[in-house]
């Protein structure tokens, strides 16, 4: 009985931790590495264009904003899976199912045509990159053997002007509650 007590405290203790810490701890413990761009998208399909444009339909100058909405909207719309899915935002609307790619590639999409529609695209871009994550310093991935765990997408939203960059791990952002992540120097 001593222990299922010890068990539910340290619990609770945790969620709690993580609760008003989690996206410090995460960032502080884990970091990225970009390694190449993956494909781009534009949203052509019509079923993605009206579920960005009636979802995100307040219009917004700050960059910040429309990065987290681009990630709520993936949020909302995708459901994790390990199956093989498609990889073009264009299907996974309909889907509705994707992985790590999908997830980077759907994000990156509606960022970009966020950023069209606030008339912010000829400073700003959105692009899915393929990566790998270290916890500690630590490569995660070399911990694995299977294939589908030798990298990691995520999306780096970048002014071509200023330089100035944010990075995002939509996959992340959906069951950790992360918005943006740190990218390893």
């Amino acid at each position: 009985m001593k222990f299922l007590k010890r068990l539910l405290i340290t619990s609770l203790a945790i969620l709690i931790i993580w609760y008003f810490f989690g996206p410090s701890v995460y960032r502080w413990s884990v970091s990225y590495v970009a390694m190449e761009e993956r494909t781009g998208h534009k949203a052509t399909a019509p079923a993605l264009i009206v579920y960005i444009n009636e979802e995100a339909s307040e219009k917004t100058e700050e960059i910040k904003e429309i990065v987290r909405q681009s990630l709520k909207l993936t949020s909302d719309k995708l459901s994790f899976t390990l199956e093989a899915c498609p990889r073009d935002p264009n299907l996974l609307i309909e889907t509705k199912e994707a992985h790590c790619i999908g997830y980077a590639r759907f994000t990156a999409t509606v960022c970009n045509h966020l950023l069209e529609k606030n008339k912010l695209s000829g400073e700003w871009k959105a692009r899915s990159v393929q990566g790998q994550l270290y916890l500690f310093g630590y490569n995660l991935h070399s911990m694995f053997s299977n294939p589908f765990f030798r990298d990691h997408d995520f999306v780096i939203i970048e002014n071509s002007k200023t330089k100035d960059a944010y990075y995002v791990d939509p996959t992340a952002s959906d069951y950790l509650g992360v918005d943006f992540v740190t990218l390893r120097k």
